[in-house]
C-alpha cells in the first residue's frame, strides 16, 4: 500500500484521529470506530513520536512509519499502524 491507494475498512478497529501539530493537549488522540466498508485514501506517512506527514515516498524508508489516511466521505484525517493497516483493510477495486 502506498500514497494516493484508496483502501477499505474490511474488519472492526479503532482509528486515532491525526493531528497535523505536536501540541501537548492532543498526546491523548481521539479515538473512532468507524463503519466497515468505509473507504479511505492513503494521504502519507508519519513517525511513531511525531505528527510530521511524510509524503515522498522516495526520501527514505517508511517500514517504521504509521501510515495516514484520509476518510473519503468526511475528509477527517487518521493515524494508522502499518500492522493495523494490514489486518483491517483492503486495497479498493
Amino acid at each position: 500500500m502506498k500514497i494516493n491507494d484508496r483502501v477499505v475498512l474490511n474488519s472492526s478497529c479503532e482509528l486515532r484521529v491525526f493531528y497535523y501539530n505536536n501540541d501537548p493537549k492532543l498526546l491523548d488522540h481521539d479515538l473512532e470506530v468507524p463503519e466497515l466498508g468505509s473507504q479511505y485514501t492513503i494521504m502519507g506517512y508519519v513517525p511513531e513520536k511525531s505528527n510530521k506527514l511524510r509524503k515522498d515516498e522516495d526520501s527514505g524508508d517508511f517500514e517504521n512509519y504509521a501510515y495516514v489516511i484520509r476518510n473519503d466521505r468526511s475528509a477527517e484525517l487518521f493515524r494508522v499502524s502499518r500492522s493495523k493497516m494490514l489486518e483491517n483493510f483492503v486495497l479498493a477495486e
